[in-house]
């Protein structure tokens, strides 16, 4: 890798290549030589690495620094202990963690050795730390003053820097801020070349921070109110359900009077409580009323209501209400069978041919079909019938076996 410039401990400042080589030319070079970043010769780093000049005067070629023999191993092994992925010979790898590794210092220096007021107040920042275990966990995290806690229901925020050989290796929840400095040019994550720093120029990307910050504020506020608005409507389904099973013995009338009162008197947290509640009881008097008129679908609208009268004096059904939908059901039932056969049975079954002869022909047809359904019904009594009735009893008795087969709702339907 080239570097324009190098951090020379000596003089504690920055300087050029033309500096350096002529450092070199008097000979106190290789014990005094430059650095590639102040903070890391200072802090002690492994990773600091020394930089050589380069002479290509005589060549017409640009003067540069490159890393000091096997020292740029070094930038390989910080790459890989911040869990760059790729190929370690490729530029873009150690490239890739320069970019990573300058933006957390930023973010170290600027909100917490240096702080800038402006990003500080933004960010509510109290303090801040870095985790330094790679992508297996977050760069940094942040911990907030006392109102963020309060607005956010969390004191802190995990930071991490993703690049495009950089990547969490960990479950990204809702704390967690993704700073993506993929589309950043690398010239704004790196050194000035004017000033005496090693890091970005925090007013070169100052902007882009806080920008980031807001997005993630907004979208952890969203996530948030979501979780609540979720978790809200489970605790809601969980009362409404408990009040259902407490009052579900209870007749239609007696449900509506007590619900009510239980809304009037708060032991209901909300009207929403209430709805779902009622809509329980709806469904389990819709459920019952279908369960009737299932058990029943062979009774004639008159011998249904006789048989729900019954049910009703034994105490089998103890609600009006579902009473009246499985008469609902069980009309509407009839009346799609009837139409069954008019449309269907019917047109299949009679004769294409109506001389009387045909005609007695399909009538002992249907008598026979009768009987056989129902040994107990009588001859004399059939041949008595219309030949509609006779027709209409035989597709009833058709729609029944279809029921049995799992059949009969598409028929009907």
């Amino acid at each position: 890798m080239k570097f324009s410039r190098a951090y020379y401990p000596i003089d504690d400042t920055w300087v050029d290549v033309e500096f350096a080589l002529g450092r070199r030319a008097l000979g106190d070079y290789r014990e005094n030589p430059c650095w590639n970043s102040r903070e890391s010769f200072l802090s002690g780093s492994q990773n600091a690495i020394r930089l050589v000049p380069v002479d290509n005067s005589g060549n017409g070629k640009t003067n540069f620094f490159r890393a000091w023999p096997g020292d740029e191993d070094k930038l390989r092994e910080e790459a890989s202990n911040l869990g760059v992925s790729g190929n370690a010979r490729n530029s873009e790898y150690i490239l890739c963690a320069q970019r990573t590794r300058n933006m957390i210092d930023a973010l170290l220096r600027n909100l917490r050795d240096e702080p800038d007021n402006d990003s500080i107040e933004l960010l509510q920042v109290s303090t801040i730390e870095e985790l330094e275990c790679g992508s297996d966990c977050p760069d940094l995290v942040i911990h907030h003053q006392g109102r963020f806690r309060t607005e956010y229901k969390s004191d802190i925020s995990r930071v991490f820097i993703r690049d495009l050989l950089r990547r969490p290796n960990y479950d990204v929840g809702v704390n967690d801020w993704i700073i993506d400095i993929s589309k950043v040019e690398s010239n704004a994550l790196k050194p000035p070349t004017s000033e005496e720093n090693s890091l970005p120029d925090w007013n070169d990307i100052k902007i882009l921070v806080h920008n980031y910050w807001i997005r993630f504020r907004e979208g952890r506020a969203n996530t948030l109110a979501t979780h609540f608005e979720n978790r809200q409507r489970e605790l809601d389904e969980e009362e409404a359900s408990d009040t259902y099973r407490k009052l579900s013995t209870l007749s239609y009338s007696s449900f509506k009077s007590e619900i009510k009162r239980m809304l009037d008197q708060r032991e209901l947290s909300s009207r929403v409580v209430y709805d779902m509640a009622y809509d329980l009881f709806q469904d389990q008097m819709d459920d019952e009323a279908s369960r009737i008129q299932i058990n029943l679908r062979a009774y004639s609208m008159e011998d249904f209501e006789k048989e729900l009268a019954k049910m009703h004096e034994r105490g089998e059904i103890i609600s009006e209400e579902v009473i009246a939908f499985a008469r609902k059901k069980h009309e509407g039932y009839l009346r799609k069978v009837e139409n069954y056969s008019i449309c269907n049975v019917s047109s299949r079954s009679r004769p294409t041919v109506w001389d009387v002869g045909e005609v007695n022909r399909h009538r002992k047809h249907l008598i026979e079909q009768i009987i056989q359904n129902d040994p107990s019904a009588e001859r004399a009594t059939l041949e008595w019938e219309w030949t509609r009735i006779l027709q209409q009893t035989v597709d009833r008795y058709c729609l029944m076996k279809l029921g049995s087969t799992g059949d009969e709702r598409e028929a009907i339907s």
